[in-house]
């Protein structure tokens, strides 16, 4: 509505029908900014989502429960965006968000089920540059206070890390190859004994760091693509959920032609 202002407002509505009755729900999203100066932006949004639970929680033997409602999650935001000499950008978020109905298996049934409440609150910072002609960079730390309101006997949120820092960047070279690395560092995220042993026990998995390259090669006008890139680059032994090991070094390749 004016030069340095804008707005965004969405509505959703949402059904799922099913045997054992039929659920519906809104979502909503609103969000807002303002330049404050050329260079300086302010920015605001909530949202409220609805999430139905899928045909495998709802179905599949033997955790699925019919009865499961669907979850809820409202989500407030407030940040700044500050844009500085070669095209560089810094970012500072912060961020609240509340969930119902949160669907999660229960480790002493085995069966799926709404827990009444979790909170998350944090912040997040990003920086992004392109100072140097052809070279993109981006770096991002989050901070993620965690809270299970649906048990007394649990604090943080399981598997949900309070720290995270990415990093990744890419450079473009003139006869078409592009290199890309990506690095993520994820710690202090928790899990907890199962709900039938007495007391339940906290306890606080491996912190880990993930490494991740690709080298891509434009041929024939750019129409096509060749490209082959290693996730896990150093093979890092990691879980997170606890007892599942995630996957090690994988190598791919491939060839991809655009119209």
């Amino acid at each position: 509505p004016l030069p340095d202002f804008g707005i965004t407002i969405g509505y959703g509505h949402h059904w799922q029908d099913k045997d054992e009755g039929n659920d519906n729900g809104w979502s909503l999203l609103t969000s807002a900014y303002y330049d404050v100066t050329k260079s300086t932006r302010l920015k605001a949004a909530f949202q409220r989502n609805i999430r139905f639970p899928s045909i495998r929680q709802l179905y599949e033997e033997p955790s699925g429960d019919p009865l499961l409602k669907p979850e809820r999650a409202y989500l407030f935001q407030v940040g700044v965006e500050q844009q500085l000499p070669g095209k560089t950008k810094l970012g500072l978020t912060g961020f609240h968000t509340t969930a119902k109905n949160f669907i999660q298996k229960d480790d002493a049934s085995n069966m799926n089920k709404n827990y009444a409440e979790y909170r998350y609150q944090g912040i997040e910072l990003s920086a992004e540059t392109c100072i140097v002609p052809q070279l993109l960079a981006r770096a991002s730390y989050t901070y993620m206070d965690s809270k299970d309101k649906s048990s007394p006997d649990r604090d943080e949120f399981q598997y949900t890390p309070a720290h995270r820092f990415t990093l990744e960047g890419k450079y473009d070279f003139d006869f078409g190859l592009t290199p890309y690395f990506a690095l993520a560092y994820v710690a202090d995220q928790y899990t907890y004994t199962k709900s039938s042993v007495s007391p339940t026990q906290k306890m606080k998995m491996e912190d880990f760091v993930l490494v991740n390259v690709k080298l891509t090669q434009k041929i024939m006008k750019n129409k096509w693509s060749l490209y082959i890139g290693v996730d896990n680059l150093f093979d890092e032994n990691y879980e997170t959920s606890y007892g599942y090991p995630q996957r090690g070094r994988y190598l791919y390749g491939g060839i991809e032609f655009r119209i």
